[in-house]
């Protein structure tokens, strides 16, 4: 790939396309959507790094920082140790992922009303999931805009390491949807693992229930 405006519409679709899907429907999963905002937030953090470097709290507060609009960017430290540890760490969002020098930070509670964030008594912080979903739209429509050199060069390498595997055209699946490797190592790749397998066999898409 080695595309950044390549890997900006994959990271749309994986993402903020998903976040759409499940929040327009029937029955929208506004707690699945946070996960999903969580876990974008923590990519685009990264995108200036390497491949083989990880992301950390100090790259997804710098780009809350950095990208985001206004209202957010004093909560950076709230979105990251609590939203984003919490709910991709343990699934909740009260205290998790605390240390004895946040106790300033208190608890997140999440709502569907589009409002902006809302910092309340004990630094308790009410974030809309709908307008967290939208200042995501924001920062991402900036980041794709002006890119460092950095982001430009490392993002498509970093995405091509989960969309584009040198594996899968070594994968073969029998009709009992068993997956198995041709050979032990694909030729002038270090990757330990195939991280997307290709079928010919017919795919089953869960889609939610609509009520």
């Amino acid at each position: 790939m080695h595309d950044f405006d390549g890997a900006c519409k994959q990271f749309r679709e994986a993402f903020l396309d998903s976040m759409d899907f499940i929040t327009q429907s029937g029955t929208p999963r506004w707690w699945s959507a946070a996960q999903l905002i969580a876990a974008a937030v923590d990519a685009l953090g990264g995108a200036h790094l390497p491949p083989n470097r990880e992301t950390s709290g100090a790259t997804f507060q710098a780009f809350v920082k950095k990208r985001f609009p206004p209202d957010y960017k004093p909560y950076a430290a709230h979105l990251y140790k609590i939203l984003r540890c919490g709910l991709l760490h343990a699934g909740r969002v009260d205290k998790f992922g605390r240390s004895a020098n946040d106790a300033t930070l208190g608890s997140i509670y999440l709502t569907h009303r589009d409002i902006k964030p809302v910092i309340g008594p004990k630094q308790t912080l009410t974030i809309s999931v709908p307008h967290l979903r939208k200042a995501l739209a924001a920062a991402f429509h900036d980041f794709r805009a002006s890119p460092t050199a950095e982001e430009r060069t490392n993002f498509p390498l970093r995405f091509e390491i989960v969309l584009a595997s040198p594996w899968e055209d070594q994968v073969a699946v029998d009709s009992s949807g068993v997956a198995t490797l041709a050979s032990a190592s694909p030729s002038g790749s270090g990757t330990a693992f195939p991280t997307r397998m290709k079928s010919s066999q017919p795919q089953v898409l869960l889609e939610p229930t609509l009520t």
